[in-house]
């Protein structure tokens, strides 16, 4: 088999996927439509497959990590090496922990999101028990007041 009839295979094959997807997302969309129709409070938009949820959560880590560490297990494999390859090399790695340290640091910043609004509600919760005592104190006060009144007469 030649290399000029492996690309027309995969051609094909790729051009088959592609409507076999298109025909998948399109009979999707109309069943989400569907069912918006008849229950509203469904939403129009779906909720995303496992994989686009996957990649949506690990995306940096996909493209940080991943495709830099497989480039220098090739670049690895490649003897003699060059100053070209050492410099690639240099700058997979680089790639690779710069995005450990932006992953790190968008959780990071995810967490302190989390705590300040945890810290808000607290403070929100924190004032209706102040306005609560304070009407409690001024009850217990008024019924003092009549109390006293009542044992003069």
């Amino acid at each position: 088999m030649t290399p000029t009839n492996v690309v027309a295979i995969v051609a094909v094959g790729v051009s088959c996927a592609t409507a076999l997807l298109v025909g998948y997302w399109h009979r999707k969309q109309l069943r989400q439509i569907e069912l918006f129709r008849k229950d509203p409070s469904v939403g129009i938009l779906p909720p995303p497959s496992e994989a686009a949820a996957f990649l949506g959560r690990h995306f940096t880590l996909i493209v940080g990590v991943f495709l830099p560490t497989c480039a220098l297990l090739l670049l690895l494999t490649t003897w003699p090496l060059t100053r070209t390859s050492v410099v690639l090399l240099i700058a997979n790695l680089v790639s690779v922990f710069i995005s450990l340290l932006a992953r790190t640091e968008q959780r990071l910043l995810e967490l302190q999101r989390n705590q300040s609004e945890v810290a808000r509600d607290m403070i929100n919760l924190l004032k209706d028990l102040h306005t609560e005592i304070s009407t409690l104190q001024q009850r217990v006060s008024t019924l003092e007041l009549s109390g006293i009144e009542t044992q003069r007469h």
